[in-house]
C-alpha cells in the first residue's frame, strides 16, 4: 500500500490523501467483485478507481512438461499452486498457452535475490528439451 497526502506538517489534517493498494485474487473471483466487497465498506465521498487489472491465471501444465523434466533431471515434479504475481496474468486470457516453472532461486526481487547456476542450466535442459518435442509435434 503507498499513502500520500500533499501534507508537509504531521499535526495536520490533510485535504485530501490518496492510497494505492495492490490486491490480489485467486480465481474465480474477478476484479468487480473484489470492487463490490470493498465499496460495501467505503464511505460514498471516497473515490475509488481501478489502475491496472487482470484476471487471475489459472494454469494447467501439460503432463508431458513433467515427464520430460523427469527424463532430464531424474527427480519427479508435481503440479502445485502458488500465490504471487506475473506477467502470464496478461498473456493467458489471450489463450496463449502458459507453464510457470524456475529454476531454484530465492528473496525474488530483492538486493540479495540469488539462482543456483547449475539448476538454471538443468532448467535450461528441460525447456530445451520440451520445446524441442513440442516444435517436432
Amino acid at each position: 500500500m503507498i499513502l500520500n497526502t500533499p501534507n508537509q506538517t504531521r499535526n495536520r489534517v490533510p485535504e485530501f490523501t490518496e492510497d494505492a493498494l495492490d490486491i490480489r485474487f485467486p480465481a474465480p473471483h474477478t476484479t468487480d467483485d473484489l470492487l463490490a466487497i470493498i465499496r460495501e465498506d467505503l464511505p460514498s465521498t471516497i473515490e475509488l478507481s481501478v489502475e491496472l487489472s487482470a484476471v487471475p491465471t489459472e494454469m494447467s501444465p501439460p503432463p508431458q512438461f513433467f515427464e520430460i523434466a523427469r527424463q532430464v533431471t531424474g527427480r519427479t515434479y508435481r503440479d502445485c499452486r502458488e500465490d504471487g504475481g506475473s506477467a502470464a496474468r496478461f498473456i493467458c486470457c489471450h489463450g496463449i498457452p502458459m507453464i510457470m516453472a524456475r529454476p531454484q532461486a530465492g528473496n525474488l526481487h530483492a538486493v540479495d535475490e540469488w539462482i543456483d547456476i547449475a539448476s538454471m542450466v538443468e532448467f535450461y535442459r528441460v525447456c530445451e528439451a520440451y520445446l524441442g518435442k513440442r516444435l517436432k509435434g
